[in-house]
């Protein structure tokens, strides 16, 4: 099989803190990462592979796609002693092949050791993978706690902003409960960074039923809490709920959570037809990583 091509930068790159783009490039003429095929009965997964959860049916729109498409991003693979090759990168795809009914994938070999293995495996997911705010933000925290980086080393590694490293590790403040709602999707990433301005558990629980119970958006809930903490506990009126329809509010909470930021809209004359979005950011590699995920 010849080299494949289009797919990132070489994996060698990733080893001195470039990120997983890093992983794939078109092949430079020493063939540092030139794409060969392996027995898929010969790749195990790795053992220290930080996600154990993978949903059916993605797994089998995979599968389909494979079928249809082949495996169009290689399997990473390190050797082992008795000559079968262990899995770095891409479990998703090697379970969808392994669905799809082939039997043999193609991959790029690497020899790491068994830190680097698990760095590569926790920045992969998180890169790769869909994942929910709870498991990303589980994610980075592995990546602190066990390799001792900084949420600054981990933004680098894996192409997102500190603030929204962050933010996102923020989440892990909140009960299990409701970051049980978050990973569930009852409740988006907006609605918990909001309940964590609270002072207290109960405070956070009690506003987590109201969210539930009334389909509140993040900004009701913004809102609740700053007439809370200034004394007001009234109740949302008909009044902020006639500024944006429904569609429009979820929207926002869409967008909000795509791009890992605070964002607002301003809709103009009687019908709110026409108006304006605003996006914030809060340093250049923020609005550079904004910029890069809407252009992407």
């Amino acid at each position: 099989m010849g080299p494949h091509k289009g797919l990132g930068r070489s994996l060698d790159s990733f080893v001195e803190g470039k990120g997983l783009e890093a992983f794939f490039s078109t092949p430079t003429a020493d063939a540092k990462t030139t794409v060969q095929t392996a027995p898929i009965d010969q790749i195990t997964v790795n053992r220290q592979q930080p996600r154990t959860e993978f949903a059916d049916t993605a797994l089998q729109d995979l599968a389909n796609s494979i079928k249809k498409e082949g495996v169009l991003q290689p399997l990473v693979v390190t050797p082992l002693s008795d000559g079968r090759f262990e899995l770095i990168a891409g479990e998703r795809r090697l379970r969808a092949s392994r669905l799809a009914g082939l039997t043999e994938v193609p991959v790029i070999v690497r020899k790491a050791d068994s830190d680097k293995m698990l760095e590569l495996a926790l920045v992969e997911n998180i890169q790769r993978e869909n994942l929910n705010p709870i498991e990303e933000a589980k994610g980075y925290q592995n990546l602190v706690e066990q390799f001792g980086l900084t949420q600054s080393d981990v933004a680098e590694r894996v192409g997102k902003s500190r603030e929204h490293v962050a933010n996102l590790m923020r989440l892990l403040k909140l009960p299990k409960l409701i970051q049980e709602d978050v990973a569930a999707g009852r409740l988006s990433s907006g609605h918990a960074r909001a309940l964590l301005s609270l002072p207290s558990l109960q405070d956070q629980l009690n506003f987590r039923e109201k969210i539930l119970a009334e389909t509140l958006t993040v900004r009701d809930v913004e809102q609740m809490i700053q007439e809370r903490a200034g004394g007001r506990t009234k109740k949302i009126g008909a009044r902020l709920k006639k500024d944006l329809s429904p569609q429009i509010k979820l929207l926002i909470d869409n967008i909000q959570q795509k791009l890992g930021t605070k964002v607002r809209i301003h809709t103009q004359g009687n019908t709110g037809a026409r108006g304006q979005l605003v996006i914030e950011f809060f340093s250049l590699q923020d609005l550079d990583r904004i910029y890069r995920t809407l252009t992407q």
